[in-house]
C-alpha cells in the first residue's frame, strides 16, 4: 500500500520461488554403493542450497517481488466475474476496492466455491 492506493500483491506463492527449493533425486529403493557414498554429500549439497535460497529471500524487498500493477474487482462485480478473472490472470486471491480505490476487501478463490456451494438459487 502507498498510503490507501494498493501498489502490489505478494503471496506464499512469490515467495517460495525465491527458495528455489531443489530435491535430490535419490534411489531408496535398491541405492547402489555409490548412491550410500554420495547420499550424505548431495544432502548436504541440498541444505546449502536451502540455506542460500532462505537467506536471499530474507534479504529480498517486497517491492522486488510484488505484482503490480495489481487486478482488482468491485463490491457489486459478481462472482462468476471474479471467477473468470482469476482464471484468465492465473491468480488465487483478488482485492477488492471502493469507487475510490480504497481496499474494502479480498476475494479468494475459496470464497467463491463457498458462495457456490451455499448458493440457494
Amino acid at each position: 500500500m502507498d498510503g490507501d492506493e494498493i501498489v502490489g500483491i505478494l503471496s506464499e506463492g512469490d515467495i517460495m520461488k525465491l527458495l528455489d527449493v531443489h530435491s535430490p533425486n535419490l534411489n531408496l529403493v535398491l541405492p547402489s554403493p555409490l548412491d550410500v557414498i554420495e547420499m550424505p554429500i548431495r544432502m548436504k549439497h541440498e541444505y546449502d542450497e536451502t540455506t542460500k535460497g532462505i537467506k536471499r529471500a530474507s534479504l529480498t524487498l517486497v517491492e522486488e517481488i510484488m505484482i503490480s500493477p495489481v487486478v482488482k474487482i468491485g463490491p457489486n462485480d459478481n462472482i462468476s466475474d471474479a471467477a473468470i478473472l482469476m482464471d484468465k490472470e492465473d491468480i488465487k486471491r483478488i482485492p477488492v476496492v471502493d469507487d475510490e480505490d480504497n481496499l474494502i476487501g479480498i476475494v479468494t478463490r475459496g470464497d467463491i466455491v463457498k458462495a457456490l456451494v451455499n448458493y440457494k438459487g
